[in-house]
């Protein structure tokens, strides 16, 4: 499988999880078992990205135009996730021609992505200040304003990295890490389920766990990686993960604010 093929899993997989993010409430309406099963493939998503950082530090012939291509995209990134993101999670409001508009205020992935491939690089390199610097950074984006996957993703990106070529370790490794994620909810339902709840809730209930699953599914992809590079369409994600975003908020704000 190539570098491609596995990009293309994660849009697909990632665009599912927003679809259903911003539209719970009609998609849940049609069926719960159908937003979780889109939110669980959208689990897919980050893993396989993040593999594509690791694979892409050790591969890249300029690391400092990789890094400042990744800088880029996530400065224009971001408006398109604030807005996107609000539609499901306002943090607050802004008012555009006499409506509110709900805004989130946290960073994206690509912010994630981007420390994580500092971290990489400048240990393949040997500048392991850039690391001691880039890891306590994210810990405090983590905290403040928030960031997707927080310092989890950065050290998700790093051990992806270290266990490239050892792909029974990296699947162990995975495997914690994902139950890790989700341990709060797993440890839930470990406690049983109980008698009389809706399906709604059961559903509810069972949703980190299987989270997790379709996490823990995306070493299949890794494991199928071939080493090629396969279709050579370079801006392909860049240019994806903003575009599919106002795509998303523009069907909801015609839906809701018009």
């Amino acid at each position: 499988m190539s570098a491609f093929a596995i990009k293309v899993i994660a849009c697909i997989s990632m665009c599912l999880s927003h679809i259903a993010a911003v539209f719970e409430a009609e998609i849940s309406a049609v069926s719960p078992v159908l937003y979780l099963a889109m939110r669980a493939i959208g689990c897919m998503a980050f893993p396989l990205f993040a593999f594509g950082i690791a694979e892409g530090a050790v591969r890249t012939k300029n690391s400092k135009r990789y890094v400042l291509r990744m800088a880029v995209f996530a400065v224009i990134a971001q408006i398109p996730y604030m807005l996107m993101r609000g539609a499901a999670e306002p943090s607050f409001y802004i008012t555009v021609l006499g409506r509110g508009v709900p805004i989130y205020g946290g960073l994206s992935v690509m912010v994630t992505l981007l420390l994580g491939l500092i971290c990489c690089i400048s240990i393949r390199e040997g500048k392991h200040t850039w690391a001691a610097l880039a890891l306590p950074f994210a810990l405090i984006l983590s905290a403040y304003p928030g960031m997707d996957y927080g310092f989890f993703g950065v050290v998700f990106i790093m051990v992806l990295y270290f266990t490239r070529e050892h792909r029974f370790v990296r699947v162990i490794a995975v495997a914690l890490l994902c139950t890790f994620y989700y341990n709060t909810s797993i440890v839930e339902l470990l406690g049983g389920i109980p008698t009389g709840i809706s399906d709604a809730d059961i559903v509810q209930l069972v949703s980190g766990p299987v989270r997790c699953l379709c996490m823990l599914f995306s070493v299949v992809f890794m494991t199928l990686y071939d080493g090629k590079r396969g279709r050579d369409i370079k801006w392909f994600t860049y240019v994806f993960y903003p575009a599919h975003m106002l795509l998303i908020w523009g069907l909801w704000a015609i839906l809701k604010l018009a």
